[in-house]
C-alpha cells in the first residue's frame, strides 16, 4: 500500500509562500523532487518502502534570492507488513495476506501429533515491520510461542502459569510500556481468570490480575490495542462459559480497570470472544464480541463511548457461537471484521466494518475441517 510524504515549507518572519522544490530523501538516498504549491506544501507517494522502520528528511531547495535553503528534522516511518491467521483444533496455523486474502504459509506449532487446538495472535514484537504470530495451546500442557512474521523462525517461549497448566491459554500482542513492541497478553483458558503481560523485549513479566472473580473457573479471553489514543495498548477481556458477559477494560500505564459493560444482556452465560480494530475510523480501537454459543452473534462497540455501533448474526440459523478478529481487509484504513464459527465447519466471513458488506469468505482448512481460532492485525 502506498505511503504519503507531505512536506509544509514557510518562512516565519514572512507571509510570502516560499517558492521552489522539495527533495524527499529516505534513509539517506533521494527518492524525489517535488515543485512547492501555492500554499507551501509538496507531497510524494511511493510503494517501494520494505517492511521495518524508515528515515525521512524532506530538504527545501529554494528558486529565489528571498529564502533560504533548508531540511526538516529526521522523521522514522514504519512500514507494516499485516497478515491475519487462522489456528485449528487440528493444530495447524495458516497465515494470509491482509491486503490481497492469500495464503502466505502453514505450520504446525506444536508438531503433528497434537491435536488439542491452537489459539493465535499477531503483532509487531521485534520491530521488524512484519506481524509477528503469537500461538498457545486451547489446552494441554505447552507454551506459548512467538513466531518472526518475515521467516516464521522462532523468537520466544514461555510458561505462563507454569509447567503443570493444561486448561489452555488465550493470547493477545500489543505494545503495552511504550517501546514500540509488541508485548505478549495472556488469558487463562481455565482454573481462574487470570490475565498476564510479558514483555516483548525480554519476556520480563509487566503485570499480572485477575480480570474477574478469582474463583471463577471459566477463564479468561483477550485482546490489546490503543483504546484511548495515548499510544500504549489497553487490555479487553472477556469471559469464558458460566459468566455473564461483562467486557472490561485495563490500563497497564494508569494500573487499573478504566471500565466495563454487558455484551448481549447480563443473561448469556455461554461465554464471550473478544478483538481490537478501529472499525469507525477515528483513531481508536472498537472492542468488537462474539457470543460464545446459542447463536453467532456480533457486536462492535465503539472504544471511546462503548455505544453499540454494529450487531448482527455471522452466520444465520446456526445455534453455534462465533470467534472474532479485525483486519484491514479492503485497505480503507479502517479495521474490517473476521468472523469463524466455534465448531465444524471452519468458514471464515471477513465483512466491512461499516457496511457488513462480504469481502471473502473460505475455508480456514482443508481436511480434515474441525474448528478454528482466527486473529488479525488492523
Amino acid at each position: 500500500r502506498p505511503v504519503t510524504f507531505t512536506a509544509t515549507v514557510s518562512a516565519p518572519a514572512s507571509t510570502a509562500v516560499p517558492t521552489g522544490t522539495v527533495t524527499f530523501v529516505i534513509d539517506g538516498g533521494s527518492q524525489a523532487t517535488v515543485d512547492v504549491d501555492s500554499g507551501g506544501h509538496a507531497s510524494f507517494s511511493t510503494s517501494s518502502l520494505l517492511p521495518g522502520p524508515h528515515t525521512v528528511v524532506a530538504q527545501f531547495n529554494t528558486n529565489s534570492a528571498n529564502f533560504l535553503n533548508g531540511a526538516s528534522g529526521a522523521l522514522t516511518q514504519r512500514v507494516r507488513k499485516d497478515y491475519f491467521v487462522t489456528g485449528g483444533t487440528t493444530g495447524e496455523v495458516r497465515i494470509f495476506d491482509a491486503t490481497t486474502g492469500a495464503i502466505l504459509g502453514d505450520f504446525l506449532p506444536y508438531g503433528p501429533s497434537f491435536t488439542g487446538g491452537v489459539t493465535v495472535a499477531v503483532g509487531d514484537v521485534n520491530g521488524d515491520g512484519f506481524a509477528d504470530i503469537a500461538t498457545a495451546p486451547a489446552s494441554g500442557v505447552l507454551p506459548v510461542m512467538i513466531f518472526s512474521g518475515r521467516d516464521l523462525s522462532l523468537l520466544g517461549a514461555l510458561l505462563p502459569y507454569g509447567a503443570g497448566f493444561s486448561a489452555g491459554v488465550f493470547v493477545a500482542v500489543g505494545d503495552m510500556n511504550g517501546d514500540g513492541l509488541g508485548d505478549i497478553i495472556t488469558g487463562a483458558g481455565g482454573v481462574a481468570p487470570h490475565v498476564k503481560v510479558f514483555s516483548g523485549a525480554d519476556g520480563s513479566l509487566i503485570a499480572s490480575f485477575y480480570a474477574y472473580a478469582p474463583n471463577f473457573a471459566g477463564g479468561v479471553r483477550v485482546a490489546a490495542a490503543d483504546l484511548d489514543g495515548d499510544d500504549r495498548a489497553d487490555i479487553v477481556t472477556a469471559p469464558g462459559a458460566g459468566f455473564p458477559p461483562l467486557i472490561k477494560i485495563f490500563s497497564t500505564r494508569f494500573g487499573g480497570e478504566l471500565g466495563g459493560f454487558f455484551a448481549y444482556g447480563a443473561n448469556l452465560t455461554a461465554g464471550v470472544f473478544v478483538a481490537l480494530g478501529d472499525v469507525d475510523g477515528d483513531g481508536h480501537a472498537d472492542i468488537i464480541t462474539g457470543a460464545g454459543g446459542l447463536a453467532p452473534h456480533v457486536e462492535v462497540f465503539s472504544g471511546t463511548t462503548a455505544a453499540l455501533e454494529q450487531s448482527f448474526l455471522a452466520y444465520p440459523g446456526s445455534s453455534q457461537g462465533v470467534r472474532v478478529g479485525a483486519v484491514d481487509r479492503n485497505g480503507d484504513g479502517r479495521a474490517d471484521l473476521i468472523t469463524v464459527p466455534t465448531g465444524s465447519p471452519p468458514v471464515v466471513r471477513i465483512v466491512d466494518g461499516l457496511t457488513l458488506a462480504d469481502l471473502d469468505a473460505f475455508f480456514a482448512f482443508g481436511s480434515p475441517l474441525g474448528a478454528a481460532f482466527v486473529a488479525g492485525s488492523a
